[in-house]
């Protein structure tokens, strides 16, 4: 990062102070993680609040003051983080979970995956936000494998490999042009075929016990599954809902569902 005197930081636009600052957090967050303490960058960021308090600044950013790091008793990575958050907003940026460096090492644990025998179809599903997600869930839930059909981004995709937090080539997928393609492969395999949807028909989800090996099938965020399949699945389930919207986000939905899932099989395979 660019070095700065005490004249050249004070005569910084605010917002422009504002991302100096970040900026620093996020280089000790990256670099030194919880031993930062002492380390050069951090006796930068001590300098930049020192010179900050010197300046006449706007009553959002003023409110930055209060939290000089150096005046922070037991100062540790969670609490500069909160510094960060506060300059985030100001900046008005939105962080997104690829973007967060995660604080520990669970998700690096030598273990070997755990699977439930279910496949999980997402038919035409339009946004690689959503299907990252999914396949997140589905690597962590214990998804056996996904199919993927018509235009539904595919793990190439780069926003899927953002949001899927690394689990993109965890979960073993194919790709169909035609939704029927995929669900004649599960008939043949010996599968139900279970639709997650809101109908008349639908079972609720806390009333259903599910049984080896099955396919659940998700349709398109604005139109859901055509009417046509519903009528040939061998059971549609409803998550039950008590809002006057009565509609979840997909990703949402099959995260209830999963859960829902491992709960009731929890007990046959260790996860």
């Amino acid at each position: 990062m660019k070095d700065y005197s005490r004249s050249k930081f004070t005569d910084l636009s605010h917002a422009r102070k504002a991302q100096i600052i970040l900026l620093s957090i996020q280089k000790i967050e990256s670099e030194w993680g919880e031993s930062f303490i002492g380390s050069p960058e951090y006796k930068q960021l001590i300098e930049f609040f020192d010179w900050l308090m010197e300046c006449d600044l706007d009553a959002k950013l003023a409110q930055l003051r209060r939290l000089h790091p150096g005046q922070i008793e037991d100062l540790d990575l969670r609490k500069l983080l909160n510094i960060a958050v506060h300059l985030e907003r100001y900046l008005n940026i939105h962080t997104k979970d690829e973007n967060i460096i995660p604080v520990d090492t669970i998700d690096q644990m030598d273990r070997e995956r755990q699977v439930f025998d279910y496949w999980v179809v997402l038919d035409h599903i339009r946004s690689a936000y959503n299907v990252g997600n999914i396949m997140r869930t589905s690597e962590c839930l214990g998804a056996k494998e996904l199919h993927f059909v018509g235009y539904t981004p595919l793990p190439d995709n780069e926003m899927l490999q953002k949001t899927s937090m690394g689990t993109f080539d965890q979960v073993p997928w194919k790709h169909f042009h035609h939704l029927n393609e995929s669900l004649e492969i599960a008939r043949q395999d010996g599968r139900k075929i279970y639709a997650l949807e809101t109908s008349p028909q639908a079972r609720p989800l806390t009333e259903f016990h599910f049984q080896e090996p099955f396919c659940v099938v998700l349709g398109n965020e604005r139109f859901g599954l055509e009417s046509g399949i519903l009528s040939e699945v061998d059971e549609i389930i409803r998550i039950p809902m008590m809002g006057v919207k009565n509609s979840l986000n997909v990703a949402n939905c099959f995260s209830i569902f999963a859960f829902e899932l491992s709960r009731q099989w929890s007990g046959r395979h260790e996860l």
